[in-house]
C-alpha cells in the first residue's frame, strides 16, 4: 500500500530479541491513522470476555496479572503493556499540520484504560524512511536500554550513560555519538513513573497525554534513536503537491490559523481567560485578568520571542523560540513556552512572570491598563452598523473621535451590528468566533489586532457602569 511499508517492527525487551510484523493491506484500510492501526494491535492481545490477554497475536505468554489488574494501573506499568509508536497515511506527505504527525498508544496508567497521545517532529518520518510504519515494545528490560535504528538495522544498547538524564542531553548525546537522526526519549519523571510523564521527540515536541513516559520508564526503555535513507512512495505525489499548496492559501485566510502564527498556542491565553477556562491558583479562581496579559502569546511576542519556528510542510510556524537575557531567569535560545506552559507554571501556580516560566521560576507581575492603551501607538476605527456609528480611538493623540473622519486613518477597523457590539462591549461575544463566523469583520495585521484584546476586556467594567449611570440597567444582562 502506498506511503506505507507494510511492516512493523516488534521489539521484546525481556527477551532483548525482535522481529519484522507483516501488516495486511486491508488492515491499514480498515484501521486507519496511527492510533487507529495501535488500537487494533493493542486490543487483539486481549479477550474481553475473560478479561486477560491472550496468549496469540504479539503476545507469547499468558499474563500472571488477575484480572482486576487489568484495568487498574498496575496492568499499564507491567511488562505485559504494550507500548507501541506508530505513524500515519499523510506522515511524511509535507501536508500542513500531518506531515510530521505520530501517535504513541498504550493502556494509560493514569487511568487504566486506552491512552494516546500525539506528537510532532521528525521521528515518524526518519521511523517510516527507515523502513518501518510503528514500533511495537512489549516486556521490559532488567537495565536501562535504547533502541537504535538505521534503516533498517536494529540494535537493542545499554542505556546507564543516559539514566537520569534530561531529554534535551539524551537527544544531544544520541545525535552526536550514535549518528542517528533524531530519538524520542523521557526525562527523570518518567524513569521514575510519574504517572502523567511525557515523551519528548527532539527538544520542543512532546507525547504529553496519558502519562505514556511512565509506561515507557516501565519498561526500563529510556530512548529510540532513528536514522533512515529511505524513499517513501506515494500513490500521486503530484495531486498531493497540488492539495499542500491548496491548504497553505486556505491557511492564509484563517484568522485561527494567523493567530497561531504570530502568537503560538499562547495567543490563546487571552480567550481562555475571558471564558474562564484558564487553571488559577491551583482552581481557586476562575478570571486572573492581569495574570492572563502578562502571560499571553502577545506579551511573549513583545519580550523575550525570538522567532517562529515551523514544522516540515507547515507554515503556520506557531512554536516559540525564546531567549531571557535576565541572569535571574537567563536562558539560551531555544524552545519557548506552550500554552498548556504558562498555564501550568502560570496561572496554576498564580505566577504571571512570563521570564519565569520560560524557565520554570516564580514571580509575580502586575500590568496597568492606561499605560497600555497608549502604548499601542494605534489608530482604531470601529463601525456600528443598525444604528450607524463610527468611533476612532486615538492612542498617539490619546483621544477618542465620535464620527467618521477621512484625514484620520485607522491601522486596525473592526465592523460589527449595534447589537454585536452591545453584547461585545459586555464581554460576552467570543473574539476569534465572531472573526471565523463574520460577525465581526477585522482589517489590519493580525498581530494589532490581538493585542486589542486585554484593552478591550479591560473597558467591559467601563461600559456596564456607563448604561447603569444612563438608566438602561436591563440592557446589563441580555445574552
Amino acid at each position: 500500500m502506498k506511503s506505507y511499508n507494510g511492516k512493523i517492527l516488534e521489539v521484546d525487551l525481556t527477551k532483548k530479541k525482535f522481529n519484522e510484523l507483516f501488516i495486511k493491506e486491508e488492515v491499514y484500510k480498515n484501521y486507519i491513522g496511527g492510533s487507529g492501526l495501535a488500537a487494533k494491535l493493542l486490543f487483539d492481545n486481549y479477550d474481553f470476555k475473560d478479561k486477560t490477554l491472550s496468549a496469540k497475536n504479539l503476545l507469547s505468554s499468558k499474563s500472571e496479572l488477575s484480572s482486576k489488574d487489568l484495568i487498574s494501573p498496575n496492568y499499564a506499568l507491567s511488562p505485559e503493556n504494550l507500548l507501541i509508536f506508530m505513524t500515519g497515511p499523510l506522515t511524511a506527505t509535507r501536508l500542513p499540520g500531518c506531515a510530521t504527525r505520530f501517535s504513541v498508544c498504550s493502556i494509560s496508567p493514569l487511568t487504566g484504560i486506552w491512552g494516546e497521545a500525539s506528537c510532532g517532529g521528525s521521528f515518524g518520518i526518519q521511523l517510516k524512511k527507515a523502513g518501518f510504519d510503528g514500533i511495537v515494545i512489549k516486556g521490559a528490560s532488567d537495565s536501562p536500554v535504547f533502541i537504535k535504528i538505521v534503516d533498517g538495522n536494529v540494535e537493542i544498547k545499554d542505556a546507564l550513560n543516559l539514566w537520569n538524564k534530561d531529554t534535551y542531553e539524551v537527544y544531544d548525546i544520541l545525535k552526536k555519538e550514535e549518528g542517528v537522526t533524531t530519538s524520542v526519549s523521557i526525562g527523570i519523571a518518567g524513569e521514575n513513573k510519574v504517572l502523567f510523564a511525557n515523551i519528548a521527540n527532539e527538544p520542543g515536541n512532546y507525547a504529553g497525554r496519558c502519562g505514556l513516559g511512565a509506561v515507557m520508564g516501565s519498561k526500563n526503555l529510556k530512548a529510540i534513536g532513528v536514522k533512515g535513507t529511505g524513499n517513501i512512495e506515494f500513490a500521486d505525489s503530484v495531486k498531493i503537491n497540488e492539495l499542500r499548496k491548496e491548504l497553505i492559501e486556505k491557511q492564509k485566510k484563517n484568522i485561527a490559523l494567523e493567530t497561531l502564527k504570530a502568537f503560538g498556542t499562547d495567543g490563546a491565553m487571552t480567550f481562555y481567560m475571558m471564558l474562564g477556562d484558564v487553571p488559577i491558583k491551583n482552581w481557586n479562581l476562575g478570571l486572573w485578568d492581569e495574570g492572563g496579559d502578562a502571560l499571553s502569546g502577545m506579551a511573549m511576542a513583545e519580550s523575550i520571542l525570538v522567532k517562529g519556528r515551523t514544522c516540515l510542510g507547515c507554515p503556520v510556524a506557531c512554536k516559540r523560540v525564546v531567549k531571557v537575557d535576565e541572569e535571574k531567569y537567563k536562558m539560551n535560545e531555544g524552545p519557548g513556552p506552550e500554552y498548556e506552559t504558562c498555564s501550568s507554571f502560570g496561572t496554576l501556580c498564580f505566577n504571571s512572570n512570563l521570564k519565569a516560566v520560560a524557565n520554570f521560576k516564580k514571580l509575580k507581575d502586575d500590568l496597568e491598563i492606561g499605560p497600555k492603551v497608549f502604548a499601542l501607538n494605534l489608530i482604531i476605527k470601529f463601525i456600528y452598523h443598525n444604528p450607524e456609528a463610527v468611533i476612532f480611538i486615538h492612542s498617539p493623540n490619546k483621544e477618542i473621535i465620535q464620527g467618521d473622519r477621512e484625514d484620520v486613518k485607522p491601522d486596525v477597523k473592526m465592523e460589527m451590528n449595534a447589537d454585536v457590539a452591545h453584547r461585545f462591549w459586555l464581554g460576552k461575544v467570543n473574539l476569534m468566533v465572531a472573526l471565523t463566523k463574520g460577525d465581526i469583520k477585522a482589517k489590519g495585521p493580525i498581530p494589532k489586532i490581538m493585542k486589542l484584546l486585554p484593552i478591550i476586556r479591560s473597558a467591559y467594567a467601563i461600559y456596564k457602569d456607563y448604561l447603569k449611570e444612563e438608566g438602561f440597567e436591563e440592557l446589563v444582562n441580555v445574552e
